[in-house]
């Protein structure tokens, strides 16, 4: 598992490379507006997909091990495939004539770039069951390098479209579709196993019934962030609603330690908890160390947002630093829900995952009323920071009702006010001039939250050397190993 845990990982930091460099170019050809636009149609065809999913994809992951024999392993993943491809073709194509009717509203989501980004949609659909099919044959090698291959595809095309023949946000979401039809077909070819299609009435309801309830949670999940963007888009311009996507993108560093948190301490803590009888005590210091762990990165990426918005945009971003030092923060109170949610998994009462992001999608709604229009990118990632710590008192609640953990309050208290003073110092710094002097400023900033983390953040030092060794020890030869 964890040689495949490694090629995942591989994969993903593989495509964000290839993202991060394509980006720096595409904004030198594309304009904040063109941001702005790109942000509104890519919400769109994030909760098409997902309603076109209906959360199938989660569910023969669930039955497809249930079959006795491949014919029954591919009559429920065929079942999923055809649903999944008819019901997101259908949405598609409604969703197309829609946003027709929405020129005068928002003219951005009528024109020749949302009509090639709700067309990528379809094939996009395909290649994702194509890949989930490669996992669940065991193949990550197959599955990062559909990634790879479509991140690729799409760089190419797109800056043969936007950069060559100057083809704007039209070309970028060409390319997009270049790129899902090729790999998609790829991919078909190489899972031969999958074929020829079967479809079962009686499976796909059943797949319906176990996947439906995922869709809600994923609804609001999407809905907390559309909001932002078509308030931001609504009160202050498409300019700020692209500000705040270059913000997203700068800090996503931040996301993407998170994801890999994820991935790595889901499977570690439902260990912990079968095998170890002070898992309780364990799952406490673990909390710890994520946030401290998160919140150095957070920090960094804060305190040097400027420059790092300076060295990948040009300067007419420069309006991104702030959102993006802030979205930082956001992502740390993101980090601890690995923690602060596994009551609610324990109690197997996952509803309250959807409850929760239903109140917080609601929140940040009417918080975005206030402190958008006043404070623009700025404000909405003030939202994400009240969703996301909201979050985790709802959690933390009833988490503790139904599966309590022996909390302290102190180390959480330390990266909390750390964190928001970081804030603080991240926006003053943003009006001084660049100089060396402003530059020790941050350094030594970094180093005494460093210090402070490590004191009083609750993260025990020697277990940090004990993970470095436990890290390094997986690239280090076995002696006496045969062979």
């Amino acid at each position: 598992m964890s040689g495949q845990v490694i090629i995942y990982g591989l994969g993903s930091a593989a495509v964000a490379a290839l993202n991060f460099v394509l980006f720096a170019i595409y904004a030198r050809h594309l304009r904040p507006e063109d941001y702005g636009a790109m942000s509104l149609i890519v919400t769109a065809c994030s909760a098409l997909s997902m309603v076109g999913m209906l959360g199938m994809n989660n569910a023969v992951q669930r039955f497809f091990f249930d079959a006795k024999d491949e014919a029954g392993k591919r009559r429920i993943w065929g079942s999923g495939v055809v649903g999944a491809m008819l019901l997101t073709t259908v949405l598609a194509l409604a969703a197309a004539a829609a946003f027709r009717l929405l020129a005068g509203f928002q003219p951005a989501l009528a024109g020749p770039a949302a009509l090639l980004a709700f067309a990528a949609v379809v094939p996009q659909a395909l290649l994702t069951w194509l890949q989930d099919f490669a996992r669940l044959q065991f193949r990550p090698w197959r599955f990062a390098l559909l990634g790879l291959a479509q991140a690729v595809i799409a760089g190419a095309a797109g800056l043969v479209f936007v950069v060559h023949y100057d083809g704007g946000l039209a070309g970028f979401f060409g390319g997009a579709l270049v790129a899902a039809v090729c790999t998609s077909l790829v991919a078909a070819a190489l899972a031969r196993g999958a074929w020829p299609l079967t479809f079962s009435r009686q499976e796909f309801v059943r797949l319906v019934r176990f996947g439906a309830p995922f869709v809600p949670a994923g609804i609001f999940i999407w809905a907390s962030g559309a909001v932002l963007r078509w308030q931001l888009a609504h009160y202050r311009g498409l300019e700020e609603a692209g500000l705040f996507e270059v913000a997203w993108k700068l800090s996503a560093p931040v996301w993407m330690l998170n994801t890999a948190i994820g991935q790595a301490f889901s499977p570690h803590a439902f260990r912990l908890r079968a095998e170890q009888p002070d898992y309780r005590a364990r799952l406490v210091e673990l909390l710890h160390l994520i946030g401290v762990v998160t919140l150095v990165a957070a920090g960094g990426v804060a305190v040097f947002a400027r420059e790092l918005c300076g060295w990948v945009v040009p300067v007419e971003y420069v309006g991104a630093t702030l959102p993006c030092a802030i979205l930082a923060l956001a992502f740390y109170f993101s980090a601890l829900h690995q923690v602060t949610a596994l009551g609610i998994a324990f109690g197997e009462q996952s509803r309250l995952i959807a409850v929760g992001w239903g109140g917080a999608a609601a929140g940040g709604f009417l918080l975005a009323l206030l402190l958008v229009p006043a404070f623009g990118a700025a404000g909405a990632a003030w939202c994400l920071v009240a969703v996301y710590a909201g979050l985790n008192g709802f959690y933390l609640f009833h988490s503790q009702r139904l599966h309590p953990l022996p909390l302290r309050a102190g180390p959480l208290l330390v990266q909390v006010a750390l964190g928001l003073a970081t804030i603080a110092l991240a926006a003053f710094w943003r009006e001084r001039p660049l100089t060396p002097a402003l530059l020790a400023q941050k350094a030594g900033w970094c180093a005494f939250s460093a210090v402070v983390l490590l004191r009083w953040g609750g993260a025990d030092v020697g277990r940090l050397r004990g993970l470095w060794r436990n890290v390094t020890a997986g690239f280090r030869p076995r002696r006496g190993a045969a062979g």
